[in-house]
């Protein structure tokens, strides 16, 4: 059994889009499709970091009041969608 390489995000996109394609711009305004996996990758690492690392103590907060302290202070036309 052989080991498998990983690869970087941009690695990733350049070998199954292709350099060209990889800059594309994506629904996301200024944003090219490389720079949205790389955006997306980076979460995906910050999220298992931090899904490993123990608590100090018990949660202070629960799924729902967590949400409810971070809500969205929108001031677009797409307000209601946020």
């Amino acid at each position: 059994m052989g080991t498998r390489r990983l690869r970087s995000p941009r690695q990733a996109v350049e070998r199954r889009l292709g350099t060209e394609e990889s800059w594309r711009p994506t629904g996301c305004a200024g944003w090219a499709v490389r720079d949205l996996v790389f955006h997306c990758a980076g979460d995906a690492q910050r999220a298992l970091a931090a899904l490993r690392t123990p608590a100090a103590g018990p949660p202070d907060r629960g799924a729902v009041t967590y949400w409810r302290e971070r809500a969205p202070r929108c001031r677009s036309p797409l307000r209601d969608m946020c």
